[in-house]
């Protein structure tokens, strides 16, 4: 039974945020900047 002790305030998992640069040919995206990849984590109350 969860009583809502312990229960993490927000919970996350995986998370991956990634840029593509432009400046390219012809515009096209030059490269990827990996800014998070992979990350998890929990907050708790307090």
């Amino acid at each position: 039974m969860n009583d809502g002790v312990n229960v993490p305030l927000l919970e996350v998992e995986g998370l991956a945020r990634h840029f593509a640069l432009s400046g390219g040919l012809l515009g096209r995206a030059g490269g990827v900047v990996r800014a998070v990849d992979g990350v998890s984590f929990s907050l708790a109350r307090g």
